[in-house]
């Protein structure tokens, strides 16, 4: 009769390690889904029909690493294929992660 071998019991540090490790690969795909979405390439702006909607656009979205609220800290204009695209330069309340997000507006207001 062979002996079965008994399950030991995983250290605590073990256990959170491993959960750090497979949340880090969890934030890792969300990033590369944020990237692909619309908005996250100067070649996929989000279109909003005004430059006042950019805010309230900004608050809805989260970070890709710990799903809090992001703030504007920078944002530009430049030309691209004929349209001018605003970079808004974001960062994340909790964490400090940054993403870049471009928005073309649908009408120029003069």
């Amino acid at each position: 009769m062979t002996r079965k071998k008994k399950k030991t019991k995983k250290r605590p540090r073990t256990v959170r390690r491993e959960r750090l490790r497979k949340l880090d690969k969890l934030a890792a795909q969300r990033r590369k889904l944020a990237a692909l979405e619309a908005g996250g390439h100067i070649d996929r702006p989000i279109t909003l029909a005004s430059a006042s909607m950019i805010a309230g656009w900004v608050r809805q979205l989260r970070c890709a690493g710990c799903d809090e609220r992001l703030r504007i800290e920078h944002e530009t204009a430049t030309r691209h294929a004929g349209r001018v695209i605003r970079q808004l330069r974001l960062q994340c309340y909790q964490c400090g992660e940054p993403r870049v997000v471009y928005v073309a507006l649908r009408a120029v207001l003069n």
